[in-house]
């Protein structure tokens, strides 16, 4: 075989590292950007949806006070704001 030869095998095979990782690139990156929206529920969301279980009687009222009690906590803690 000559060098134009081994040039163009040599071209291929460089081209197919290429695309192998290109392709091992994109199927990580779908990888994780698949959990970027799966957050867990803002806090408000939460306190709502206990709020209306409390209005349809699943949860007592002080059973709701603890939680939104606790969630307040929370949502201070996420939203960096400590009361001051």
């Amino acid at each position: 075989m000559d060098a134009a030869h081994w040039n163009l095998v040599d071209a291929f095979l460089l081209f197919a590292v290429i695309f192998v990782l290109t392709i091992a690139g994109v199927l990580v990156v779908k990888r994780f950007r698949g959990h970027m929206g799966k957050e867990a529920p803002v806090t408000n969301d939460m306190i709502t949806t206990f709020r209306q279980l409390r209005a349809v009687g699943d949860l007592s009222e002080e059973e709701y006070r603890t939680i939104r009690t606790k969630l307040e906590s929370d949502y201070r803690k996420e939203s960096r704001d400590d009361g001051r």
